[in-house]
């Protein structure tokens, strides 16, 4: 069996040894053995895309070797100093690699989260190709509590199914905890009030069919949440101290963007845990190398 991440890349921000996107991926790393790299990106350089001064680089090093020591000599991390635009970085960093993830950390909190992740975060979340990981540090060592979330659409199947395999995979060897959500929004009537929401019921009943016919036999705890879908996944992810949020783009554009709107740009405001993106299939198909194992196997279960 492939596994699910075989290659990382992650874009350190800060170059301080608790920046968040540096600590999850060298854990992450070491938990699933993929082949690590970790960017800095100088948007200030004035010759963009060029590498930046053995300085810079040698300073990511020095990083990364504080908080993992003998960890660049293994062969298997690469340290890169770049410059230009970070967003764009990443994006050819992560394709030119055959990454299966790329890593960033939310590095604020609270009123001025909104304000980080309004740049390179969000602007990843709108063009990225393949799955996303905004970390807030380290995943906990113990089994993970994963939130999965969907609005059980056809595009909800697809982030479900590569969510499941990729918090599988990031969780180790522990078998994660985990619970899918799905919450019922109320009806829009003509006029400017909403219609009351639909009998719980019928939520429940649809979800447990999604379940069984996305992820039979999968040990997943169905959970149903009434109102408005940023404020109630996040609601839930810190009601139930989740360690994970998995949720899905559904690669439009416009107003329907993201998954329900723009609940993903929200929810990465806000969120008390880590967040696992997932974009469409096609985009993800759109990036998969030569000589990948998709290209060899084929694609995994969930893209058939």
């Amino acid at each position: 069996m492939n596994r699910p991440i075989r290659k990382l890349v992650a874009g350190v921000a800060t170059l301080q040894p608790d920046d968040p996107a540096l600590a999850a991926a060298l854990a992450l790393s070491g938990r699933t053995g993929a082949e690590l790299h970790l960017v800095h990106v100088d948007a200030a350089e004035t010759i963009p895309g060029m590498a930046v001064s053995l300085s810079r680089t040698g300073a990511l090093r020095g990083v990364v070797e504080s908080v993992a020591p003998g960890v660049t000599g293994t062969g298997r991390v690469v340290c890169r100093a770049l410059s230009g635009d970070p967003e764009k970085r990443l994006r050819e960093t992560s394709a030119a690699s055959g990454a299966d993830l790329l890593v960033v950390g939310a590095t604020r909190r609270g009123p001025l989260a909104r304000a980080v992740l309004g740049t390179t975060a969000t602007h990843l979340l709108r063009t990225m190709r393949i799955p996303m990981l905004v970390a807030r540090g380290p995943l906990p060592e113990r089994p993970l509590r994963v939130l999965m979330t969907t609005d059980l659409s056809h595009h909800a199947a697809r982030a479900h199914g590569r969510g499941l395999a990729l918090a599988r995979a990031l969780c180790g060897g522990a078998a994660p905890e985990m619970r899918s959500l799905y919450v019922q929004t109320p009806c829009m009537a003509d006029g400017p009030m909403p219609l009351p929401l639909p009998p719980s019921g019928i939520g429940e009943r649809d979800l447990l069919e999604f379940l069984d016919a996305e992820s039979p036999g999968a040990a997943i705890t169905p959970r149903v949440r009434g109102g408005d879908p940023a404020s109630e996944i996040v609601h839930e992810a810190r009601e139930w101290e989740a360690d994970l949020l998995v949720m899905g783009t559904h690669g439009r554009r416009g107003a329907a963007r993201v998954f329900l709107g723009s609940v993903a740009e929200s929810v990465l405001s806000h969120a008390p845990c880590a967040v696992l993106v997932i974009p469409p299939l096609s985009a993800e198909l759109a990036e998969v190398p030569s000589g990948s194992a998709w290209e060899l196997a084929g694609p995994p279960a969930w893209a058939v």
